[in-house]
């Protein structure tokens, strides 16, 4: 029984020293008060005599403190230039272009880092660099939400696919590269519906999104990434039974149906179309009205998440519980006719 708990207490003890280990490893590439270790190779004279010391402590104060991170990396690299054993140099380099939106600078900055210092690579180059991809990953997610809810900006189109690019994850380059077609086809929809004066700005910007579109993939072709055809997006469309429905009925339908695809939709046409679909005969896409409610909602709550000010915050809030109610109400119809989807 003895030996039993003195396993159990041993690898307790080996567990607790595991944890501990795996926490002092664990690396905040963007911590200000992080304690940077110094190299083997590290000399304190040489480092007074080569008066670096002096010199970095005030470019810190006058540049990267401020956010002139421009002038604070040059500044860092001269220091680097005179003495090069310095730890806390590198890392502030590295922050200075992870903030000036040069992330592949600073990924080199470590990489040569951890070359000079090869003592620090395992217990701080390394993980240092791992967390500053994370924050790269993490900018990325944050970028995807508001390209999917929010952004029309082709500039954050590009962002993101050049965080993803950096990132090395390719097939997320493919989706924002079809995003971009996406988005091409959505203006020539608009412009279809539009007024003669509105047509030709519409088409003007789906010649922009396809431009990109094509821009994005010669850049990942180049690297000898192959980007496949954008997938044909599957629609249902309104087709007229053997009664031949009004005409009319069928058009406008359509052109609600785009309106709630392409996020150009008031709470009230869910509901319309809904009844629209009901009246055409169609429930298996009347029920999919829910489906794009909840789609509507995901995005409205966001916008209420990152609205900048209270009034825009309860507007977006109260959008939201409209189309919320609008949602529960044809849940109950749904069932109600036994065509839940």
């Amino acid at each position: 029984m003895r030996k039993i708990a003195q396993h159990a207490l041993l690898v307790a003890l080996l567990g607790v020293m595991a944890f501990a280990q795996s926490r002092a490893t664990r690396i905040d590439f963007l911590n200000e008060r992080l304690t940077v270790p110094e190299s083997e190779r590290f000399s304190e004279s040489d480092y007074i005599d080569s008066g670096v010391g002096l010199r970095f402590g005030i470019d810190k104060r006058l540049s990267y403190i401020p956010g002139q991170y421009a002038e604070a990396a040059s500044a860092f690299e001269v220091s680097i230039d005179a003495y090069s054993f310095k730890a806390d140099i590198w890392l502030f380099l590295a922050r200075s272009y992870f903030y000036m939106r040069a992330p592949q600078k600073s990924k080199a900055v470590l990489l040569e880092a951890a070359q000079v210092m090869p003592d620090l690579r395992e217990r701080f180059w390394d993980p240092l660099l791992k967390s500053m991809l994370g924050e790269i990953r993490k900018r990325a997610m944050s970028l995807q939400v508001q390209v999917d809810f929010y952004s029309k900006s082709q500039g954050d189109y590009l962002a993101l696919f050049r965080l993803y690019k950096f990132l090395q994850d390719y097939p997320a380059c493919i989706s924002v590269i079809h995003a971009a077609g996406e988005k091409a086809d959505r203006m020539r929809m608009l412009a279809n519906m539009a007024s003669n004066e509105s047509q030709r700005s519409y088409r003007g910007e789906a010649t922009k999104w396809d431009d990109l579109a094509v821009s994005l993939g010669g850049e990942l072709e180049g690297l000898g990434v192959t980007v496949p055809a954008r997938p044909k997006k599957e629609r249902e469309t309104v087709d007229r039974p053997g009664d031949q429905p009004d005409p009319q009925l069928v058009d406008d339908t359509q052109v609600l149906q785009m309106k709630v695809d392409y996020y150009q939709s008031e709470p009230a046409d869910y509901r319309k179309l809904y009844d629209n679909y009901q009246q055409l005969g169609m429930s298996k896409l009347a029920a999919r009205v829910v489906e794009a409610l909840d789609r509507e909602i995901q995005r409205v709550r966001f916008l209420a998440d990152t609205a900048t000010d209270f009034v825009q915050e309860s507007q977006y809030l109260s959008e939201a519980s409209t189309l919320v109610a609008i949602r529960e109400e044809l849940k109950v119809e749904i069932d109600a006719l036994g065509a839940a989807p």
